[in-house]
């Protein structure tokens, strides 16, 4: 039953039946049994890229062929083990193992065994660099298929030489190899391995110059690949590694349109094709212009047809024309895609669908010491760097921390902590001091450093703004809203901070909103319409107790959903007392009880702590829950976004939903996207997250959400008011009382650790379903008569609410509470 369901593509249910039957043949002592539900389980976690889980598994599996005397089975699975190692870039192991399943396969003459091995060796040499090895055990193997009359083989053969032959730059014969391959995988309709070898075709054309050919190659190549992915189902993990393999001919298509043929636009179509592929399966499933769109995908279904690549890719092109149509007129949108050689594209397209630009970025600019060159990447690594963007260790013990720091002081540690324990009254939801990002009783340490390296942070800012948005500055209309599209690592470019050379942050200029694809983005708007603007209600949830260790109480998450609940009742939005989790309430904010308000919900608010090792939130542990259970109290993605038969968490459609926690927008960064929560919401029905890059502060995020509350209230939308939030802190200083609870060491949060961690994904969304009167201009664009003379930026409509003035700087009246 396992290996059905593995051959249906539904990885995930493969490996729960195979789970159920492994318990009970380990009950009986069947070890045959047991060793053969550890193989099925070590095939399924390498089909999804699993490979050190799969490695676990072999390895269960190799112990017992060995206690068996099984030869064969043992060369098997010593095969297997070395794919695993191939894949996670191990040749070396992996051509240990490769050895010994020859070994053995020799002693039993298995020619089919000895075959498949040298193939595998070849690949781990060509690895290595030793193309010429390679080659020669290519042949044996290609010797021994002929002889057996082993077509898949024979076909494969042909393409691990053409590749070979491409490498020592044998252009014609490499074309010869895998033009041959590419007939005989027709005829076996193997179309996964044909679309690789039109890939292959399409390279080794591109090296000889031979550009129109190698995109015809290339186009048919993909259409097949669709066609495979379509045929994957509806199995969200099994779609999201498949569509992982496809990248490298969605690269090489668009290298060429771009840098030989001069044909941007197709560029641009096959870049918005190559982007969050099996998110937009699951979020279209019900919509015809998303069946239309699957009909574009798979257009050359049969691919044998050779359809030319203008049609196809022009009808790709046409797509996002009209997708940029529908974003409405005051939006502009700015794409990027990775291509190889570290080289990034980049496109702007206007609301009317025109192309205004398009260029590709130098893979490395010169770094701060102007003695080395840094790619892009590492650009964005030393700006997190410098921000303090701390990674799992900020949930070391506090305690600890402190007696540590006392000891090796000389002082008392019970005075230290005491010294300190305002500070932590409002520490960061990563556990971090709100200035710099260390722990709180470091900071006497290193606030001689502070200046030196907030301007070691801004000159990051800007040199990353000079990589990613000076080059299309030029095309970017003033007081518009920019709808990025980010590729692979931009996904953690914190967009709202970038500087240009004028000192102003980009927030200042533009209301920023970000996503997977603009194909997701449609779909998201395409859900606000399918609700009644009256239907679903409101969650609120603030710091949920009690929590597991090591997380602690988040007081100032409590004081932002008291608050949140009451702008939205102030607002005459009625917020149902059954869906209000706060710490002193009846209701605790468990898993159970916050999913089962969150179903249906139009809007939720969950300020709480988030586990990125996990991609889940940090929910109340259930009354009575002992420690020995096996069921986790947090809400991972898996459980929000559900599957395919509709399981999870579904939100009312159109739902915005703000996860006011560390991390949000983190978690496994893939061609599809960040495969985390944010995602996770989209797949439950929500039209927009808002959701954070990193460590938060508990304080700072308070203050920051009531200000985008106070804007959302006045009729504004979601990208609008957290824009406004962000300037607001970026440019006033906080006042020293009430919330000044650092002990003296926090002056301002005007740092971007403190707010511009928070992006928008997904549609633009709104709080009220209609602007009121008198905010007209503040809802259709960018916010103005935020004066700020420090960074030269023009006046600009706030959007209303009562004003006070702070060293000029006029905002909004904020409340904290």
């Amino acid at each position: 039953l396992g290996n059905c369901y593995t051959s249906l593509g539904q990885i995930s249910k493969a490996i729960e039946v195979v789970e159920q039957g492994l318990l009970i043949d380990t009950e009986l002592g069947k070890s045959a049994n047991m060793g053969k539900s550890y193989s099925v389980l070590g095939n399924c976690h390498y089909l999804v890229s699993q490979y050190s889980k799969a490695i676990e598994q072999y390895e269960r599996v190799l112990l017992i062929k060995e206690a068996m005397n099984d030869h064969a089975g043992k060369a098997k699975i010593c095969s297997n083990l070395a794919n695993c190692y191939d894949a996670l870039g191990q040749p070396a192991r992996a051509i240990q193992l490769y050895e010994q399943a020859l070994s053995i396969f020799q002693e039993l003459a298995d020619r089919l065994g000895q075959a498949g091995v040298f193939t595998s060796l070849g690949s781990c040499h060509d690895a290595l660099g030793e193309v010429k090895r390679a080659m020669t055990l290519y042949e044996k193997a290609l010797v021994i298929y002929e002889e057996l009359g082993n077509r898949e083989g024979k076909a494969r053969s042909w393409t691990n030489l053409g590749i070979c032959h491409y490498t020592l730059g044998l252009y014609d014969t490499s074309i010869q190899l895998h033009e041959w391959s590419i007939a005989l995988f027709k005829e076996l309709d193997d179309r996964t391995s044909l679309g690789a070898s039109y890939n292959n075709l399409g390279t080794t054309l591109i090296e000889q110059g031979s550009a129109t050919a190698a995109v015809r190659a290339l186009t048919r190549g993909l259409a097949v690949l669709q066609s495979v992915e379509h045929d994957v189902g509806s199995q969200d993990d099994r779609r999201v590694s498949v569509f992982e393999e496809q990248q490298k001919t969605y690269k090489h298509l668009q290298g060429v349109l771009l840098e030989q043929l001069h044909l941007p636009c197709l560029a641009l179509g096959v870049s918005a094709q190559a982007k969050a592929r099996a998110l937009t399966h699951r979020l279209g499933a019900d919509s015809e212009r998303d069946t239309a769109a699957k009909e574009r995908d798979t257009a050359a279904k049969d691919h044998t047809a050779n359809r030319p690549y203008e049609d196809l890719c022009e009808s790709w092109w046409q797509e996002v024309q009209q997708m940029a149509r529908a974003e409405g007129c005051s939006t502009q949108i700015i794409e990027f895609s990775f291509l190889f050689n570290d080289k990034l594209a980049v496109w702007v397209l206007s609301s009317n669908g025109e192309l205004l630009y398009s260029t590709i970025v130098p893979s490395k600019v010169e770094g701060l010491d102007e003695t080395n060159e840094l790619t892009i990447l590492q650009i964005l690594g030393e700006v997190r760097t410098s921000m303090k963007v701390r990674g799992r260790d900020a949930m070391v013990n506090h305690d600890t921390m402190v007696h540590s720091l006392a000891d090796s002081a000389g002082k008392d540690a019970v005075s230290l902590s005491t010294e300190h324990s305002a500070a932590m009254s409002s520490l960061s939801r990563g556990k971090n001091c709100r200035v710099c990002q260390y722990k709180v009783c470091q900071c006497a340490q290193i606030e001689a450093d502070a200046e030196a390296e907030l301007a070691r942070e801004k000159a990051l800012l800007q040199q990353l703004y000079a990589a990613l948005i000076a080059p299309i500055e030029m095309f970017l209309e003033d007081n518009v809203e920019l709808l990025i599209v980010p590729h692979l690592e931009l996904f953690e470019v914190p967009w709202a901070a970038l500087i240009d050379a004028n000192g102003r942050y980009l927030i200042e200029r533009h209301v920023i909103r970000v996503t997977p694809s603009l194909r997701v983005a449609r779909q998201a708007a395409d859900c606000l319409v399918k609700c009644d603007e009256h239907s679903g209600h409101v969650v609120v949830v603030g710091n949920p107790l009690p929590i597991r260790a090591p997380f602690r109480s988040l007081p100032y998450a409590a004081k932002e959903a008291k608050t949140v609940q009451g702008l939205l009742e102030i607002a005459k939005i009625e917020v149902l007392q059954k869906h209000v989790y706060l710490p002193d309430s009846n209701r605790k904010a468990t898993k159970a009880c916050v999913i089962e308000s969150l179903r249906g919900a139009k809007w939720a608010h969950l300020a709480c702590h988030a586990d990125i090792d996990s991609d889940s939130l940090v929910f109340a542990i259930p009354a009575g829950a002992n420690g020995d259970s096996k069921e986790s109290p947090d809400l991972s993605m898996h459980e929000v976004q559900g599957n395919e038969q509709g399981e999870g968490v579904r939100l009312c459609h159109g739902a915005t939903v703000v996860l006011s926690a560390c991390n949000t927008a983190k978690g496994a960064i893939k061609a599809e996207g960040v495969v985390g929560l944010s995602r996770s919401f989209l797949l439950a029905n929500a039209s927009a997250t808002v959701v954070s890059l990193w460590f938060v502060d508990d304080g700072s995020t308070a203050a920051l959400m009531e200000l985008m509350y106070k804007y959302l209230v006045d009729g504004l939308t979601v990208p609008q008011s957290l824009r406004l939030a962000m300037l607001c802190l970026a440019h006033l200083p906080v006042p020293e009382k009430p919330h000044d609870v650092s002990g003296g060491l926090l002056k301002t949060w005007k740092r971007p650790m403190h707010w511009a961690a928070f992006l928008v994904v997904g549609a633009t969304t709104r709080l009220l379903p209609n602007t009121p009167k008198g905010n007209t201009a503040a809802a259709a664009g960018c916010a103005a008569t935020l004066t700020i003379p420090s960074s030269g930026g023009e006046g600009v409509d706030d959007g209303g609410g009562t004003e006070v003035e702070t060293e000029g700087v006029t905002v909004p009246e904020v409340t904290f509470m």
